[in-house]
């Protein structure tokens, strides 16, 4: 038979004999009983309603977020502008234009190109006509960004006016060069009998494809020359009286 004696009589009580301290064992296993209890309970309350007692929930900050196109996959084409023909051997490049760093760069086949390198979003970049081939003029600069949403695809800022070029797709920009154009020429010549008469040509007069020489230099010299064809036919026509 077990007798339990509360620990304040134990100095009085104790005879000789085998005797258990359960009263203080089984406080110390009450006591971690209530504490897994209170923590169960903790979490219990957090999961159902949010958040303990006393204290608030985190708040939610706005912040700016920043957008890129790891690859936006913008396509070019370089057409003829009468012709839609594809225009070979120019040189392309895209540029930011607040910075002014070259982002990709190609010579032009006949083929779309595919410029998959990073274009940020909201971000102004130029598409830039470096030359073109022999035989038709430069493109004027196309200036586009990159919309935010994926599903937009780019805008033309400028550039797009006069033919020079136009947004087909979501990201494809064709790309206009114009040809040689037409120019007429008069020349005056001298008849048998000394008179001057003038007569006309076409002359298809090549574009500037980078080369920077002055046109109103080959104006002016063009004008000495038909003077001179003057001077010489009057010469000649006094000579003849």
């Amino acid at each position: 038979m077990t007798t339990m004696v509360p620990m304040a009589e134990l100095p009085r009580s104790l005879r000789l004999g085998r005797w258990l301290r359960m009263e203080w064992q089984m406080s110390v296993y009450a006591s971690v009983r209530r504490a897994i209890g209170v923590i169960i309970a903790a979490v219990c309350l957090a999961l159902c309603f949010g958040a303990l007692p006393g204290l608030a929930h985190a708040e939610t900050v706005d912040a700016p977020v920043v957008v890129s196109d790891d690859a936006t996959h913008l396509s070019v084409a370089k057409l003829d502008v009468d012709t839609h023909d594809w225009v070979v051997g120019a040189q392309m490049a895209i540029i930011n234009a607040e910075t002014g760093e070259v982002v990709a760069d190609w010579t032009t086949a006949a083929s779309v190109y595919q410029v998959s390198k990073k274009l940020d979003v909201n971000v102004r970049y130029i598409l830039r006509e470096i030359s073109a081939p022999e035989g038709y003029s430069k493109a004027d600069d196309v200036v586009f960004y990159v919309k935010p949403s994926e599903e937009e695809g780019i805008e033309i800022v400028s550039g797009a006016s006069d033919g020079n070029a136009e947004l087909v797709q979501s990201y494809q920009v064709n790309v206009y060069d114009k040809s040689g154009y037409t120019e007429q020429v008069v020349t005056v010549s001298s008849d048998a009998d000394g008179s001057s008469s003038p007569s006309s040509q076409s002359l298809v007069v090549a574009p500037k494809t980078g080369d920077e020489t002055p046109l109103s230099l080959v104006a002016a010299l063009a004008a000495v020359g038909v003077a001179l064809i003057i001077v010489l036919g009057l010469v000649k026509k006094t000579k003849l009286r």
